[in-house]
């Protein structure tokens, strides 16, 4: 969805350029991102006279549908900001913008009370709140205990003490203890990974936020890689030296005599020692195949380890897209091959990146920029136009007319949806609202 500001209203436009409503806003502020079929904008509610006889506009935020129908506002007095739209567990999180406190709301817009002994809450999702108790908390100089709340069934699920509680997944959330150990832990607060191991990664709380993934790996007092699958259960009884790379169903690691194998999702060996000295780092994409190298050559091997496309064709660069390999010779001719190592369209190409939710491959020849679908069908030519961003429905392009910046917005199928807003509709402003507001920048 893209939204354009017009005279001071927000309008909000599909991936053909069409119209799909019109939200009334105040003039200074930016619809927040599309979560839930929802999008968040501040929207007149009503007008009121002031002292003068005055009109008064009155804004609230809202949750809006893609009809444009309100669908969520919250029925609070003072000033809110909407931290999180309705989730999963019929919740929404705002914070009073005077005290900066969180306000919890449920589906109706009702305002829901937290237990009266909590404090320092933090939201989990799921409905699930994180507090310190008031009786908790008189010790200022020991760390104190926590307690995990369930806000629908509004019972404590279990107390305890830990540094951080990322959000649950599939019943499942990391842990990290005062001692700033990792593990994982259920709702019921059962350890299913012993909090004894470190971050594989040095963004400690983005990793923490919430396991997404049918697998994750943490790392031993050794400083070995150890895997474990979403019910926390660890693969096999091994650790690596190397981070594993996980990738659809199969997992390549390097054992101890300096060779990958691929192990399946019970720790079983699948393909024992495929390939020598190999610093594979994309792993096996959607399609189950993979690109190796060896001797400074690349080749492209199956689930089982047989090379579907040998070194022997002698390509020396190599780019792994989650529908496709690419490979070249010289980094301008590319070949794109599809799960059973045939070639489905080459491409002349000076620079070539994948990038982007939709899978989208850029590249430019002769100064010409264009747009490639991951799986080779759709090739998009783009002229001139210079690459801003590619979101999960629009790519952004730009050109520079004079002063100006002028940008354009396609959607997947390379058809441009709206161009220069300022000529051609008389817009100040234009932007593409995503899911949470995710956008993919490819430089």
């Amino acid at each position: 969805m893209l939204c354009a500001r017009i005279e001071g209203l927000w309008h909000f436009y599909d991936t053909n350029g069409k119209e799909m409503f019109e939200a009334n806003t105040v003039r200074a502020t930016l619809p927040q991102g599309w979560v839930n079929g929802c999008v968040s904008v501040l929207q007149v509610t009503n007008a009121m006279p002031d002292s003068s006889q005055s009109i008064v506009p009155v804004f609230s935020r809202v949750l809006l549908d893609t009809k444009g129908k309100v669908v969520f506002e919250p029925k609070v007095t003072v000033p809110y900001r909407i931290i999180t739209p309705v989730d999963a567990a019929g919740y929404a999180l705002l914070t009073n913008m005077e005290t900066g406190e969180f306000m919890l709301c449920d589906k109706t817009g009702e305002v829901v009370d937290f237990p009266s002994n909590a404090t320092n809450i933090n939201y989990k999702k799921e409905g699930l709140i994180e507090f310190v108790a008031k009786e908790d908390s008189v010790n200022e100089d020991v760390s104190p205990f926590k307690t995990l709340y369930d806000m629908k069934q509004k019972k404590a699920l279990f107390r305890g003490k830990w540094e951080f509680l990322g959000d649950f997944h599939n019943g499942i959330a990391f842990i990290n203890d005062t001692l700033h150990r990792l593990g994982a832990i259920n709702r019921k607060g059962e350890i299913l990974v012993p909090t004894r191991y470190k971050c594989p990664l040095d963004d400690e709380y983005m990793f923490m936020t919430e396991i997404e993934t049918e697998y994750f790996i943490l790392m031993d007092s050794s400083d070995e890689y150890v895997i474990f699958n979403k019910n926390g259960k660890q693969l096999g009884d091994k650790s690596f030296a190397q981070q594993p790379v996980i990738s659809s169903n199969f997992i390549s690691v390097w054992d101890d005599e300096k060779e990958w194998y691929i192990i399946d999702n019970k720790g079983n060996i699948v393909a024992p020692h495929l390939w020598k000295n190999n610093q594979n780092t994309e792993g096996f994409n959607a399609l189950g195949i993979a690109a190796i190298s060896q001797d400074e050559l690349y080749a492209i091997i199956n689930p089982k380890g047989e090379q579907i496309v040998g070194f022997d064709k002698g390509y020396k660069y190599a780019l792994t897209s989650p529908s496709s390999i690419f490979l070249s010779k010289d980094e301008e001719e590319w070949d794109v091959f599809n799960a059973k190592g045939k070639i489905i369209r080459s491409i002349s190409a000076v620079s070539m990146l994948p990038f982007g939710n939709n899978h989208y491959t850029q590249f430019s020849l002769q100064e010409q920029n264009g747009l490639m679908s991951d799986d080779g069908k759709v090739v998009i030519p783009l002229g001139n136009y210079a690459f801003s961003t590619i979101c999960d429905d629009f790519f952004e392009t730009k050109e520079t007319v004079g002063d100006n910046i002028i940008y354009q917005y396609w959607n997947p199928l390379g058809k441009m949806v709206l161009k220069n807003p300022i000529q051609d509709m008389g817009a100040d402003w234009i932007i593409p609202v995503q899911p949470e507001a995710k956008c993919y920048v490819p430089f």
